[in-house]
């Protein structure tokens, strides 16, 4: 019997006789002859001898007993197989068949024949011994080995088989890759390589048998130090990678198993030496920012991949050359600096003595403090007027200028404007009082003074109590008497922060300061005493600019003591009787009628009146002259002849008992004032109102119309009294028109008027979204999303305030309608969000919010029996993450490990619970790396790795070789889980 693999086979010798006609030797070379079973005979198409016993037997029953044919040689066989199988196995004529077991003597082989001979049915004629004889009967042999032709074969159940397969030899090593070096061919044997510190390691592993899968495959490396991670990754579909970085010198064994048999080529030994070669082109720049002076500037130079060297920074400025520190974690350098005055920087950074690049770095510094902003703008301002100032930077260094300005309840718009001689023109308009707050920053930085507070007012929202001043008349005079008090009350209130002030002018052009006495609640009272007589101007001045109607006239006449006018006598002829062309006298005695003066006016029943006139201070002409005796008056009076006269009719009157009528006022169309909402805008079909106030305008109507390109609008006036009326209109079609306004149809300043006809926004329409309204956090912008595309036109305002500063809100428009609302407190507490639209607050508005602390990592704690190494069989996968004191954050667990080999299960018992209960159950052996985040930064500890092994023996030793929670795996999937706290 030969063994052949795995199998037994029987097989017989041959012996044939030679071309001489003599018996030949057995088929015997060295090595031992080949013997082909049966069944490659038929399969290989030999072409047999009729009596050859492959045509005896079928091809089953034979090969299970082992039947075979053998070759002369081997090259014969080999012949055989070349010609495709075409070959015979012997010319010769079988005389004879040797059925034989494995034995290597040939003295053996005759007693095996023998019994296979029986085995096969066939009745021996001949010993063992016998046919052993050289001199043996050659027709008694011939005569056993024609009973060979007919034999009764005794079928036999086949042995079983039992497969053996030597995994190790189903995978071997083709070739092992040093980085930078590349391939070194694989060999049958162990390997001896030389490796370099910081250079991966790869070895080529090929799959012989489609029987082995990757899952069969695992390798183990043995480190000089720390334990190394190594990772298989598969290639292709038979080509597998086994690869590995030397993190420290020393010999690396690398074993590669194939269901625990070593394959072939392995174990790998590398040897790795330290990485003497500088690669300054390696050499990355993490980051150059710009910074301020006396500033401390941070950038990091990473030379992790660089090689052996060392670094040298030269930070200069012409002869100016900055100090530099160095700090230095695991093959990246942070360069601190400092700079003392702004410009432009060159960076040299050298690697091993080498330039990293031919054209070196710059760093821009700037100095904020050089940028000076001066102007009106910053102190004082207008509602609805622009106001102005200017910055210049000279000095400050490479920068952006950045401007915003807050109102008490807006943010108004600002343009910058930047002029040829380097400087910026800021304008802004207000459109409200108040404390407005204006942030000037160069490159993020407040320049000099900011942030600035100018007080934002109105002149013209300040009231007079009553509508007019007391003692105005029907011309709009004040008339009062010398020495005696006067008084004026006004209300502030609605028209800013300011100061009210006043003067008046005297007759003699004496400038006097009026006092004002301000109370808290924004009303202002002028007193002042009437020193002369005559005309006077009273200036009232809100933060030093004219209140309306200021100028106001005042007329100031002697004081006189009281008239009895029953005293006044009148005597002479002429008081009775008068006669054409004669002079006519009579007299007028008020000496006991106390003090005034005696005024004539004569009617006359004819339009036409004496060529001589005498004007007095009245205008009227008088056709009586008076002639004064004392406090006596003598009149006499003549008429032309050339004036028809039919009657005259003369009275007289005593310090102005009887009032002559006033001559024609002066009309001042200019003077008239036109305030409401409705003279800018107005809502479709809704009653909409304005005031036209002409009260020193003069006397006169106003003239009003309201055209549009469709259509015009009624517009009905109602008076109000004091030449104050109030005009209301409804207009049906949207869209714009013009206000023309005339006042004794003279045109009002500024007509005409645009005045735009829109529906009004309706607020309440207006949403506001985000975590933000939840939470938010100091010193972190978070963002809105304001939603205003059901509440027609309008203006977005907001302002949030904090227990004691102002949160920076910035408004974007995202042009659909919405809006994003960034809002960066700059302290901790209760914070209060107004956001309005139209002047209306939105729905929710104000929004009290909730600014937590800045998140800080280390005040997380992580632990558990889920931290640390254990058995698989009794593993528990549990651990806390505990977030008290940590601030506001969001949390993240993110768990690498085997494929499949674990799920993740993590909860928090209620919202305002800040413990995370975090469980894992691992069903495979391996390595775990748990990193834990908070607000993306690693808490004290992580990434922890956790060790998974069968044995308690191997957990001692994972204890011993991995005491700390360093080690991080890669190249494993990841389960995980975010939680915001």
């Amino acid at each position: 019997m030969m063994k052949q693999g795995n199998y037994d086979i029987e097989y017989a010798e041959i012996r044939g006789r030679g071309s001489n006609g003599k018996t030949g030797k057995p088929v015997s070379t060295s090595p031992a002859p080949r013997v082909i079973p049966i069944s490659d005979m038929y399969r290989q198409g030999y072409s047999e001898p009729k009596d050859s016993l492959a045509d005896k037997y079928p091809e089953d029953d034979y090969f299970k007993e082992g039947g075979g044919v053998a070759f002369t040689s081997y090259n014969h066989y080999n012949n055989h197989k070349s010609n495709g199988g075409s070959t015979t196995p012997s010319k010769s004529v079988y005389t004879s068949h040797h059925i034989r077991k494995t034995k290597t003597t040939s003295s053996s082989y005759t007693p095996n024949g023998i019994e296979a001979g029986s085995r096969l049915g066939i009745k021996p004629n001949i010993t063992a011994e016998q046919l052993a004889d050289p001199d043996v009967d050659d027709l008694q042999v011939m005569a056993y080995a024609a009973s060979f032709q007919h034999p009764k074969m005794k079928i036999k159940e086949p042995p079983k088989v039992i497969e053996v397969i030597r995994w190790g030899e189903l995978v071997k090593v083709t070739a092992v890759t040093l980085e930078n070096q590349g391939d070194i061919e694989g060999t049958y044997g162990p390997m001896n390589i030389d490796g370099v510190v910081n250079q991966k390691v790869s070895l080529g592993l090929m799959v012989l048998d489609n029987r082995v899968a990757s899952a069969d495959i695992t390798a183990e490396l043995d480190s000089p130090g720390k334990p190394t991670q190594i990772n298989l990754r598969k290639v292709s579909g038979n080509q597998i990678e086994a690869s590995f970085m030397p993190t420290e010198e020393g010999v690396y064994k690398v074993s590669v198993f194939c269901k625990g048999e070593v394959i072939t080529g392995c174990p790998v030994r590398v040897t790795a030496a330290p990485d003497n070669a500088s690669m300054p082109q390696s050499v990355r720049v993490v980051s150059v920012p710009s910074a301020a002076v006396d500033e401390d500037l941070q950038f990091q130079v990473d030379v992790s991949e660089a090689g052996k060297g060392d670094i040298d920074v030269e930070i200069t400025k012409g002869r100016v050359q900055l100090p530099v520190r160095f700090t230095h974690d695991k093959g990246v350098y942070t360069i601190h600096t400092k700079a003392k005055e702004a410009g432009t920087y060159v960076v040299h950074i050298r690697w091993d003595g080498e330039p990293i690049t031919d054209d070196p770095m710059k760093i821009d510094i700037f100095d904020p403090s050089k940028c000076r902003a001066t102007g009106d703008g910053l102190a004082d301002a207008k509602e609805d007027v622009t106001a102005l100032f200017l910055v210049d930077p000279k000095g400050a260094g490479k920068g952006e200028l950045n401007v915003m300005v807050e109102g008490p309840n807006s943010i108004a718009k600002c343009n910058i404007d930047h002029n040829s001689n380097g400087t910026y023109a800021v304008t802004y308009t207000p459109v409200e009082v108040g404390l407005y707050t204006v942030k000037v920053t160069w490159n993020e930085r407040h320049i000099t003074g900011s942030p600035f507070h100018p007080r934002v007012t109105d002149s013209r929202k300040v009231r007079i109590l009553g509508g007019v001043p007391p003692g105005t008349d029907i011309d709009g005079i004040i008339r009062s008497d010398v020495g005696k008090a006067y008084s004026l009350e006004t209300s502030t209130a609605e028209a800013g922060p300011g100061k009210l002030t006043a003067m008046v002018k005297t007759p003699s052009g004496k400038r006097q300061a009026v006092p004002v006495e301000t109370q808290a609640d924004g009303s202002a009272t002028l007193n002042f005493i009437v020193k002369e007589e005559g005309e006077h101007e009273l200036h009232i001045f809100f933060a030093e600019s004219p209140i309306k109607g200021s100028p106001f006239r005042l007329i100031a006449k002697p004081r006189v003591l009281p008239v009895d006018h029953n005293k006044v006598t009148i005597m002479g002829e002429g008081a009775r009787l008068a006669k054409v062309y004669r002079q006519s006298e009579f007299t007028v005695d008020g000496s006991l009628a106390g003090p005034g003066r005696e005024t004539d006016s004569y009617h006359y029943s004819s339009s036409t009146y004496p060529e001589s006139y005498d004007y007095s201070s009245s205008t009227y002409p008088r056709t009586a002259v008076s002639k004064h005796h004392s406090s006596k008056h003598h009149h006499s009076s003549s008429s032309s002849s050339s004036q028809k006269v039919s009657k005259a009719n003369a009275s007289s009157t005593y310090s102005g008992s009887k009032t002559l009528p006033n001559p024609k006022t002066h009309i001042d169309a200019s003077k008239v004032l036109v305030f409401g909402r409705a003279a800018r805008s107005a809502e479709p079909h809704k009653k909409n109102e304005f005031t036209i106030d002409g009260m020193y305008a003069g006397p006169g109507t106003p003239g009003v119309r309201m055209s549009g390109i469709k259509t015009d609008i009624e517009i009905q006036l109602i008076p109000q009294g004091n030449n104050v009326y109030k005009a209301v209109y409804v207009p049906e079609l949207p869209g714009a028109y013009l206000l023309h306004l005339t006042w004794s149809d003279r045109q009002v300043q500024g007509s005409p008027f645009k005045v735009t006809v829109a529906a009004r926004p309706n607020a309440d329409k207006v949403t506001a979204s985000g975590n933000a309204l939840k939470m938010l956090v100091a010193h972190q912008t978070s963002r809105l999303i304001i939603d205003s595309r059901e509440a027609g036109s309008g203006e977005l305002t907001a302002r949030c305030m904090g227990p004691t500063k102002m949160a920076e809100v910035h408004i974007g428009d995202n042009r659909d309608g919405t809006y994003s609302l960034l809002i960066g407190p700059a302290e901790a507490g209760k914070h209060v969000l107004e956001v309005k639209y139209g002047g209306e607050h939105i729905q929710g508005s104000p929004f009290h919010l909730r600014v937590a602390s800045a998140p800080d990592p280390k005040q997380v704690r992580c632990f558990g029996p889920g931290l640390e190494h254990g058995i698989l069989a009794t593993f528990n996968g549990r651990f806390i993450c505990e977030t008290r004191g940590a601030g506001a954050g969001q949390l993240k667990v993110r768990i690498h490990g085997p494929k499949g080999a674990f799920k993740v299960q993590m909860k928090r018992n209620d919202n305002k619970d800040r413990t995370i209960d975090v469980r894992y159950n691992p069903v495979e052996n391996g390595d775990y790396t748990i990193q834990v985040k908070w607000s993306d930064q690693h808490v004290t500890g992580s990434p922890f790795l956790v060790k998974i092994v069968d044995t308690q023996e191997d957990l001692k030793q994972v204890q011993k070789d991995f005491p700390t929670h360093t080690y991080r795996q890669n190249g494993h999937v990841e389960n995980g889980w975010v939680e915001d706290i």
